[in-house]
């Protein structure tokens, strides 16, 4: 092999490899941006802020937590419910 033909082939090397690494730091960066998504609507949710179910559904929740948010939020809205009716059954 010529000097010249081994240069190019470790300059496409290189190309490649730093194409390859790119690609590699982008897709971190998507995951890093869905993770904090994630972090934010579960802080939003643990400190009772409204959450709706479906911007949890448009991020990736493990079914069991996703599971357990709902359980959650229907406990939450049945808690409420009772609430008031003791607070009605005060008044009377």
């Amino acid at each position: 092999m010529k000097f010249e033909e081994l240069l190019m082939e470790a300059s496409q090397q290189h190309s490649n490899k730093r194409h390859d690494v790119e690609e590699g730091v982008m897709h971190l960066k998507e995951k890093l941006e869905d993770e904090e998504a994630l972090s934010r609507t579960l802080r939003s949710a643990f400190d009772g802020s409204a959450v709706s179910l479906p911007s949890l559904s448009s991020l990736y929740i493990p079914p069991q937590f996703s599971e357990l948010i709902q359980e959650l939020a229907v406990v939450e809205a049945e808690i409420l419910c009772l609430d008031r009716k003791i607070e009605e059954l005060k008044l009377k």
